[in-house]
């Protein structure tokens, strides 16, 4: 879903790029949740894209 999102992104779609990313980190938290293995890597990722799309400043 991350990869897609960059695609979106890139491509000038940051609004598609932004639910990508919203729902990558959605699953993520669930998949924790439910004992499933989720890669931190891609959440990381999503969470920084999405930040950057919505100018908000990362801690």
């Amino acid at each position: 879903m991350y990869k897609l999102g960059r695609c979106l992104s890139d491509g000038g779609d940051s609004d598609a790029a932004f639910k990508l990313y919203s729902e990558l980190l959605y699953q993520a938290v669930l998949a924790r949740r439910e004992g499933r293995f989720c890669a931190p890597v891609w959440s990381a990722k999503a969470l920084n894209a999405a930040l950057d799309i919505s100018g908000a400043d990362a801690p």
